[in-house]
């Protein structure tokens, strides 16, 4: 009997008696084997038999090739499983909830942080950012990081500075916000509800100050004294940060403000020349006025006669066509609008102060404007609604730059300075500061033209 029919008798005799046998391919059930051969898989029985018995090598190999794939197969599963555990662990590790500020910095600090040239306190100052100003992280180090804010590159030290996420979560509970319109026209409405008043349109592009939000409505502030509300859905979230200035724009600034004091200072001096002539010139009259013995009781003086003047003026003014006709012409306001629009827009960025009459310190609406005129030798008060008064009224459809704007509800709130092209500079609020705006982010309730007059 040939070793391979022994072998298949032995697995009959074995399957009987549930035995298992070991093979080269392992330990197996006699009974499978046997069950296999039955039912014509492959030849199961007789190609088992001959592995048995050694005759089949290619069965064995086979066999071994099967097993050793099927054990890379199971390492390159475990291994891809690890592989994807890893993925998933940095993935989750670098999942950031304040995405924006991935690569970005802010500076908290009562006042205001050197940006120096070099990354020690040896090495020059090139610029300063004040409180929540927000920089672009160009290297971080160990004690500085190398930063780039408005115009000005340099390095602040890291326990000035908060990163990331953590800069994320401080501007969201400490820094103003502000919301940009992503829609070409926007309503704004008088409550958070489509069903109110619409106060005014705005336009693409434009900032406002976020007074309160929720879902679905956000509160803006249009000016220092109006507010109202706007869609969520049509306005993206920003924030009002600050950004640095190098040490070259605060020069100029300084400069600026020395020549603003110096042309005051002149300015002062010249009304005190002018005041001395004209009342030596006063004396001078009344002198003569005694020795030619012309002056008689009867006489009015000189306020008299002047108040005389004005009244006479004021009549004539009223009851003759010709004259109304006459000062409904409006002269251009010429190059010197332009040159008066020009010299208002280099204060943007400086603060809003209440009260304030400072072109670089700060001012509110009016304030600015007085500032601006008095530069140009006009003397305006210090009130949006007296400014008002002033000059000639002009058809908002015929703006010339220097012209004035004043806006409100039902009464002057806010003043500002048309630049041309459908743009304003005004003093508008405490977080926007000097800023540039649509003439027509609001209807303007009235406009005057004082240059040109």
């Amino acid at each position: 009997m040939s070793k391979a029919k022994s072998f298949k008798k032995t697995i009959v005799v074995a399957a009987a008696a549930g035995m298992m046998i070991t093979t080269s391919i392992g330990t197996v059930s006699a009974g499978q084997i046997y069950s296999d051969s039955t039912v014509g898989i492959s030849s199961a029985f007789d190609r088992y038999a001959n592995t048995l018995a050694g005759n089949d090598k290619n069965a064995g190999d086979a066999a071994k090739a099967a097993t050793s794939t099927d054990a890379q197969k199971t390492t390159a599963s475990a291994g891809k499983n690890v592989a994807e555990a890893k993925k998933d662990k940095t993935s989750e590790e670098n999942k950031v909830k304040y995405p924006d500020f991935k690569d970005k910095c802010l500076v908290v600090t009562e006042d205001y942080v050197n940006i120096r040239s070099g990354a020690g306190t040896d090495s020059d100052v090139v610029g300063i950012i004040g409180n929540n100003g927000i920089a672009t992280i160009e290297k971080k180090g160990k004690e500085w990081t190398k930063v780039t804010s408005g115009d000005c590159t340099g390095y602040i030290r890291n326990d000035l500075l908060l990163f990331g996420d953590d800069a994320g979560a401080y501007a969201e509970a400490n820094c103003p916000k502000q919301v940009t319109v992503n829609t070409e026209t926007l309503n704004v409405r008088t409550e958070a509800d489509v069903n109110s008043d619409c106060i005014t349109q705005v336009g693409s592009g434009q900032s406002f100050d976020v007074i309160s939000q929720d879902d679905k409505w956000v509160q803006i502030a249009l000016d220092d004294e109006t507010n109202g509300y706007v869609s969520t859905e049509f306005v993206d979230d920003t924030y009002a940060f600050a950004t640095a200035k190098s040490m070259e724009q605060i020069q100029a600034e300084l400069d600026a403000k020395a020549a603003e004091e110096k042309a005051a200072e002149e300015q002062a001096r010249q009304e005190q020349e002018s005041a001395d002539e004209a009342e030596a010139e006063d004396a001078s009259d009344d002198s003569q006025s005694t020795e030619d013995d012309s002056y008689t009781p009867d006489q009015p003086d000189t306020d008299s006669a002047d108040q005389s003047s004005d009244t006479s003026d004021d009549t004539s003014s009223d009851s003759s066509d010709s004259d109304d006709s006459q000062n409904n012409v409006v002269a251009p306001s010429g190059q010197t609008g332009v040159d008066l629009a020009n010299f208002a827009t280099q204060f943007v960025g400086n603060p809003y102060v209440y009260g304030g009459s400072s072109l670089t310190d700060g001012a509110d609406c009016s304030g600015f404007v007085m500032a601006v005129y008095a530069q140009f030798g006009y003397s305006l008060p210090h009130s949006a609604g007296a400014q008002s008064q002033y000059g000639t009224r002009v058809d908002t459809s015929s703006l010339e730059p220097g012209d004035i704007l004043f806006y409100g509800d039902s009464s002057i709130e806010h003043c500002a300075i048309y630049i041309g092209d459908g743009m304003i500079v005004h003093a508008s609020t405490e977080e926007t500061g000097i800023k540039i705006s649509s003439a027509f982010y609001r209807d303007p309730l009235c406009a005057v033209r004082i240059i040109g007059q």
